[in-house]
């Protein structure tokens, strides 16, 4: 959004000095109307104002990369941020198709071992596939809620509480989702 804002600002700034160097060339006979007076047609032939669309171009393009190159920055710091983070996502690989003969955990090991000379934490595998995504979906849950929680502590300085059923008493939301993620983590 910004960087279109910023190239719409530059447009404009390109248009009003080429307007005024294209409103300062002589008189070209063939310019009749007042609109025309401000544009690229009110120039003859080898004038110099010729190259103003030339440099117009090259800001425009300078603007552009430096957006570019400032977005991209940004970008890979706030990727670097998320990558660090020791979520479970950032360093697992979930692999299917496993052929036969590697469908065991030893076996998995050895083979990832070789291929990553030795970098493997843990293998492990998912044998009820609906049964381990209903878990992660619960775990997701749990951790929105608790960044919420952390959100609205973050606002207001007071810790948001939350009962946990019709007519129970009401429980600290932060440690209470906190203590959901830890054991889904565990798990």
């Amino acid at each position: 959004l910004h960087y279109g804002l910023y190239i719409s600002l530059v447009g404009v700034f390109n248009m009003c000095w080429m307007v005024g160097v294209f409103y300062t060339a002589s008189e070209n006979p063939k310019v009749k109307d007042s609109y025309s007076k401000l544009s690229l047609a009110n120039t003859s032939d080898n004038d110099a104002r010729l190259f103003a669309p030339f440099f117009a171009t090259y800001i425009i393009y300078g603007v552009s990369m430096f957006l570019i190159r400032r977005e991209f920055a940004w970008y890979i710091a706030k990727r670097h941020d998320v990558l660090s983070k020791k979520a479970t996502q950032n360093y697992s690989i979930y692999v299917s198709n496993i052929p036969t003969e590697l469908r065991s955990v030893k076996a998995l090991r050895n083979l990832f071992n070789e291929l990553t000379n030795g970098g493997v934490a843990q293998v492990a595998f998912a044998y009820n596939i609906k049964e381990l995504e209903d878990a992660v979906a619960k775990k997701e849950l749990n951790e929105k809620l608790l960044n919420n929680a952390l959100h609205v502590f973050d606002q207001t300085a007071k810790r948001p509480r939350h009962s946990l059923g019709w007519g129970k008493s009401k429980v600290d939301s932060i440690e209470y989702y906190e203590g959901l993620v830890r054991e889904a983590t565990s798990d």
